[in-house]
């Protein structure tokens, strides 16, 4: 759904789309050649769940992405965003953004046994790998990408700004 909606909307948005691409790949590649244990590259019996967390995190993400994408065109709350700026330099600070927002609810969620309840299944994994980052209790992942999106709507960012975003967080 990124995709789409990064091929679809005007201007030079073939460099977000070109990064994710890239970035994506990148991960992937580099995980199963150069992984931070050997050990992380052979299965656990793991795959199905690490899949269905994913594709479930994946589908509230690309929601989301619709969502802000739909009201970034229709609705300017103050405007501010500063859209002169460098498309890659947009991308840069809509991401930081974006993941101050992630880092709060994940440091607030470690501080916090209620939100600790939602957190403890995404460190509940065996090994760590590109799959298993989205192993998120789905309400867990509605609070982590709130505070962003809100800041980034509030702002006045183009859609295409979260939607690169919230889509390099989730490689």
């Amino acid at each position: 759904a990124s995709f789409i909606i990064l091929m679809i909307y005007p201007g030079d948005r073939l460099i977000a789309f070109a990064l994710i691409v890239s970035c994506t790949l990148s991960v992937i590649i580099l995980e199963r050649v150069l992984p931070f244990e050997i050990s992380w590259n052979e299965s656990k019996g793991d795959l199905k769940v690490d899949l269905a967390h994913y594709i479930l995190n994946v589908v509230i993400n690309q929601f989301g992405a619709f969502l802000f994408f739909y009201i970034s065109i229709h609705y300017k709350v103050l405007n501010l965003w500063p859209s002169d700026l460098p498309v890659w330099t947009q991308i840069l600070l809509a991401s930081l953004i974006f993941d101050f927002g992630l880092y709060l609810i994940h440091f607030l969620s470690h501080q916090y046994k209620r939100l600790w309840l939602f957190h403890e299944l995404h460190h509940s994994s065996e090994r760590v790998y590109w799959l298993n980052g989205q192993k998120r209790h789905f309400l867990h992942e509605l609070m982590e990408g709130l505070p962003g999106l809100f800041i980034l709507l509030l702002l006045g960012a183009p859609g295409f700004l979260y939607i690169t975003s919230i889509t390099l967080t989730t490689i």
